[in-house]
């Protein structure tokens, strides 16, 4: 089992879902994935958990934390 992070700076366009999809799929089955964010809106949030469930990746976190950002963790689940 890997661990990966993604750490987003700034505001999120088409380029960074963009690339956090492609991310998605460097991410194998049991592996776990942490996306941060340092600008977030709901809408963000909720695109990006859509993106993972899609993807067949089970949430297990959202929320912030003490140093200022938005994290979303998952892990991807057996095909």
């Amino acid at each position: 089992m890997s661990d990966y992070r993604l750490d987003v700076n700034g505001h999120i366009g088409l380029n960074e879902y963009s690339n956090i999809y492609d991310y998605m799929d460097v991410v194998d089955a049991k592996d776990n994935f942490t996306i941060s964010l340092d600008e977030v809106a709901n809408e963000n949030i909720e695109i990006i958990c859509t993106m993972l469930r899609n993807k067949n990746f089970k949430i297990s976190y959202t929320g912030n934390r003490r140093d200022g950002r938005y994290y979303i963790a998952a892990s991807k689940l057996d095909n």
